[in-house]
């Protein structure tokens, strides 16, 4: 019987604390609100709907190998995704494939640190990128549809209902000395009763 080699690898996710969920919910709600006030294009639609989240990543990755730890590696990231409506419920960029839009929609990494600037930056970047890239998918998308004239019964692209909001708050990770104890004598002890 030929020992197997032994590793052990866990990944942990989870929502990192951030040190002040009050500066990137405060720049999160600014952008927002500017967008909604201030975003257009000479001559161009302006968005009706703008969603934006942040997501706060710490990523953990542990690995043993014969009771040994071998891989003790960690990453914290936090990104920032987008949608942008533009036109109206009733008809926007919505609802459209093309190969090379992704027709309002946009995700980008933004810094880990509570900058409030800096995150700010990145939202607005991201927001405006997305509000773009929707103005052109309704411009394709109204062009297909004129080329498919005669179909004239097609439902709504989005809904009319109120918006609603979730914050979910950020939550400690799992204490990692626990499990890295737990990684060591898992495989210590397989390693043990293989040999």
């Amino acid at each position: 019987m030929n020992p197997l080699p032994i590793a052990w690898v866990f990944a942990v996710v989870a929502a990192a604390p951030p040190a002040s969920d009050g500066q990137v919910m405060r720049a999160l709600r600014d952008e927002v609100a500017r967008a909604k006030e201030q975003l257009a294009l000479p001559g161009m639609e302006r968005p009706y709907h703008i969603l934006a989240e942040i997501e706060d990543e710490d990523h953990r990755s542990l690995a043993a190998s014969l009771g040994a730890l071998t891989r003790d590696e960690g990453r914290r990231s936090r990104s920032v995704r987008v949608i942008v409506r533009v036109g109206s419920p009733a008809l926007d960029n919505g609802n459209f494939f093309s190969m090379n839009l992704m027709s309002g929609e946009r995700t980008r990494f933004v810094p880990y640190e509570d900058d409030y600037d800096a995150i700010r930056r990145q939202l607005w970047l991201t927001i405006d990128a997305a509000y773009k890239e929707a103005l052109e998918a309704l411009a394709q998308k109204r062009a297909a549809l004129k080329a498919q004239a005669g179909r004239d019964s097609r439902p709504a692209d989005f809904s009319a209902h109120p918006p609603s909001k979730l914050f979910v708050p950020s939550r400690p990770p799992r204490e990692m000395p626990d499990l890295r104890e737990r990684l060591r004598r898992a495989g210590s002890d397989r390693h043990t009763r293989v040999v």
